[in-house]
């Protein structure tokens, strides 16, 4: 099936990246700059407000602020993978490029290496996302609840089904690229019976439901140990 046609918007992010889209080295920097200035911010978010405690500036409030820097750092990172608007470009639509808070960047979907889902609760329904990676190690968090991006997951399903034999299968005997067992149930690769459907979806209620507070209570007991050590 042929995406629809790019917007106004989505034009300008294509005429931007060019014909072969992002370089894949222009997307691994950014995406080693933004990594580390949030990694920079949450140090400096726990250990700071431990030390001005232990030097009586701050008073016994360092931990709560530790409890919202781990809190925030968990929501920025998904936020920097988050993507705002997407298109299909190249020979056959196998680039897509997307735009994210690091910058644009592009993936070949005919050269998968890595495919894994996540799926996030939400308060009316759930926030189910195909982290992608080509061999060329740019990644994409491609979101299932949304259209454009829906079909193309769908053309990496098909391109999976119909792989190429040069290459290895993985252990969820698909070729091409290794693709978690959440992943693969997703892309009709594999099926999956009522009890495991069952047990991800606990899974997945748990983590989407604890990720975030739990980032948050580890930065409150790094500060608390830093402050009281």
């Amino acid at each position: 099936m042929l995406p629809a046609p790019p917007s106004k918007r989505e034009a300008a992010l294509l005429a931007k990246a060019g014909e072969t889209g992002v370089p894949a080295g222009t997307s691994r920097r950014r995406s080693r700059i933004c990594y580390t200035i949030l990694g920079t911010a949450t140090a400096a978010g726990v250990v700071l407000p431990a030390l001005l405690e232990r030097l009586g500036t701050l008073p016994s409030t360092a931990p709560m602020v530790g409890l919202l820097t781990g809190v925030t750092a968990a929501l920025v990172f998904e936020w920097l993978h988050g993507t705002v608007r997407t298109v299909s470009h190249g020979p056959e639509l196998r680039l897509i490029t997307a735009s994210t808070l690091m910058g644009a960047r592009t993936v070949d979907i005919t050269a998968l290496d890595r495919i894994r889902r996540l799926c996030i609760p939400t308060r009316q329904t759930s926030w189910t996302v195909m982290w992608v990676t080509d061999s060329q190690g740019t990644s994409l968090w491609l979101d299932d609840n949304y259209q454009r991006e829906r079909e193309v997951i769908e053309r990496i399903a098909a391109l999976l089904r119909a792989p190429d034999p040069a290459r290895p299968a993985d252990r969820t005997g698909t070729a091409a690229a290794r693709v978690s067992r959440s992943a693969a149930v997703r892309l009709g690769l594999v099926t999956s019976s009522r009890g495991r459907r069952a047990a991800r979806a606990c899974v997945n209620f748990l983590l989407g439901t604890t990720a975030v507070p739990a980032a948050g209570i580890l930065g409150l007991l790094a500060t608390w140990s830093l402050a009281t050590a």
